[in-house]
């Protein structure tokens, strides 16, 4: 899990928004973890991927990084960390989004800081990144070919 020592916990989450200490303690987003966790088949990993959200939702981690952090720290492969990481969005970050997008900066710096996974290693490389909080998809048109007759 990320090294955060508790000062650091405590500072990000007394600057947090009202509206995202809200979510963090809502009845709403415990269900809607254990339902995304249920629907994957990974109970076992209730705890971490909650920490994960909650140092999300208070800005101690990037959204942005959700994939990869759920790979490393909930050892998660990449297909089901995606789809997780979708449903994380959609579903909990969503109705968020904008408060949530103005912390981000602040969770940038922090993970500069940051080492995560068993051996403190810091995630590294070419990674999935969410280019907006509830990570939109860009979709690009499909080219349509004319039938000549």
């Amino acid at each position: 899990m990320p090294s955060f020592t508790l000062e650091q916990y405590t500072e990000a989450f007394d600057k947090t928004p009202p509206k995202l200490k809200d979510v963090l303690f809502a009845d709403y987003t415990s269900m809607t973890i254990k339902t995304i966790l249920n629907r994957h088949n990974i109970e076992d990993n209730a705890l971490d991927i909650s920490a994960i959200i909650g140092y999300m939702i208070v800005g101690l981690l990037p959204v942005k990084k959700i994939i990869e952090i759920l790979q490393k720290e909930a050892e998660l492969d990449h297909k089901t960390a995606r789809d997780i990481a979708y449903e994380i969005r959609e579903q909990i970050f969503g109705p968020i989004a904008q408060d949530l997008a103005n912390i981000q900066a602040v969770a940038q710096l922090n993970w500069q800081n940051t080492t995560i996974s068993s051996n403190n290693q810091k995630i590294k490389g070419d990674t999935d990144e969410d280019e907006s909080v509830v990570g939109e998809k860009i979709i690009s048109p499909i080219k349509k070919t004319k039938k000549t007759s």
